[in-house]
């Protein structure tokens, strides 16, 4: 029993009052209440390049800044890994989605679309070989100025193979869109998860 769980019915503040004050709410893509969500993100510096045909480039974002820029219609990648929070609640989708910006002005209604390919396993299980593939794209609602943060609607992942400390293995590839320009820069990879508890007692 935790230390909290005590206060039920005893004094002032309850067990809700307290999930209340942890966890702020935040709405999930389809979700019928509202849940307190992390996020699961692979920043662009630590997605790792193929190094041969298919490698984005490495390009001026704000000088002397650089981010990794993706051609349209060159299925250009990266591969990336990350480990889920002790944090997350078992059994809930994570909703992935990617945060990217550009070198020049987007016009109303202009797509940016991007593919994940992952899987995940838990401690102790095989990294399953069906891999789930999610399209995130994006649709500029007005005319977006150059680097501007932009990120692409939430697609929902799969909770299979997810629990603390899971690990995700993964691919971010450029997909072809209206947007023609070859400097679309990735910020980075990220999933919203739901959390149910501040971490665990256990490591790994």
């Amino acid at each position: 029993m935790t230390h909290h769980d005590w206060l039920q019915g005893r004094g002032e503040v309850s067990h809700p009052d307290l999930e209340r004050a942890l966890f702020p709410s935040i709405d999930l893509p389809g979700a019928d209440s509202l849940y307190a969500v992390d996020d699961m993100l692979v920043g662009a510096s630590a997605v790792a390049r193929p190094g041969s045909a298919g490698s984005p480039s490495e390009a001026t974002f704000i000088s002397p800044l650089k981010l990794y820029a993706f051609v349209n219609a060159s299925n250009e990648y990266g591969y990336f890994t990350q480990q889920m929070s002790h944090s997350y609640q078992e059994g809930t989708a994570p909703y992935w989605h990617v945060h990217f910006t550009v070198g020049t002005a987007i016009a109303t209604n202009t797509t940016v679309s991007w593919e994940l390919v992952l899987t995940q396993a838990e401690i102790n299980a095989t990294f399953p070989a069906a891999l789930s593939t999610l399209q995130c794209t994006y649709t500029a609602p007005a005319r977006m100025p150059a680097n501007t943060h932009l990120m692409t609607s939430q697609v929902a992942g799969t909770s299979t193979g997810m629990e603390a400390s899971a690990f995700v293995v993964g691919r971010v590839r450029r997909r072809t869109d209206s947007y023609t320009g070859n400097d679309v820069m990735l910020l980075g990879v990220d999933a919203h998860y739901r959390r149910n508890t501040l971490g665990t007692s256990w490591g790994a």
